[in-house]
């Protein structure tokens, strides 16, 4: 595995698939390790929330600091967790397509849809919607559209795409092992350490000032 390296191999290479995956992957997780670094900036101005820039528990000065720095982590925490969104799906496709292409006969010749990708490794329903809703996140982005759900694009925050992030790694480690991959059994714990994110969503609180 190699991390922003300077690649070798010419172009069309196997080498250079495989090293064009492991960089989007590495983007993805910088992208989702600078959200969790706004989304603890923003809990620690949330206190503001609900609160008018008149309330006389706080002093005016106190109150505007946190308006001004509460902004800039949200606007900050949402910027990166679009990134992961794109980057998760553009590493996967990348990733899948470099095992096709090594082994073709296994699971295909090509992916181009993250659906599919999981249909053919055997992920369950419940996966397979929370992917599903990856996708439409991810159309939402690059074609400017709201969900129809109602769920709106502006929501989109660390939490969520932590979770896109963790089913990726998911399908990533499974299409690995079906090409004899085997990942080391706390893969999870190692990547989160690596960029300094919890292991768990679990581990995610908003914190309110006394």
């Amino acid at each position: 595995m190699t991390f922003f390296g300077k690649p070798h191999a010419k172009s069309g290479n196997l080498e250079v698939q495989d090293d064009h995956y492991w960089r989007l992957c590495e983007i993805c997780f910088r992208h989702l390790s600078s959200a969790h670094d706004y989304n603890l900036r923003k809990r620690e101005h949330q206190w503001i929330i609900g609160i008018g820039n008149d309330d006389q528990r706080f002093g005016r000065s106190e109150y505007m600091i946190s308006h001004r720095e509460l902004g800039i982590a949200e606007s900050g925490e949402y910027t990166h967790s679009i990134a992961v969104v794109v980057f998760s799906q553009a590493w996967i496709v990348s990733a899948a397509n470099y095992y096709c292409q090594r082994a073709p006969n296994i699971i295909g010749r090509k992916f181009e849809d993250i659906l599919s990708l999981s249909k053919k490794l055997g992920f369950p329903k419940a996966l397979r919607r929370v992917l599903d809703r990856l996708r439409t996140r991810r159309n939402e982005i690059l074609h400017l559209y709201q969900s129809v759900d109602g769920d709106e694009l502006a929501n989109l925050d660390f939490a969520e795409a932590y979770e896109y992030a963790k089913i990726t790694w998911d399908m990533f480690v499974d299409l690995r092992l079906k090409f004899g991959r085997s990942p080391d059994s706390n893969h999870w714990e190692m990547m989160t350490n690596r960029y300094s994110l919890p292991s768990e969503l679990a581990e995610v609180h908003v914190g309110i000032k006394p």
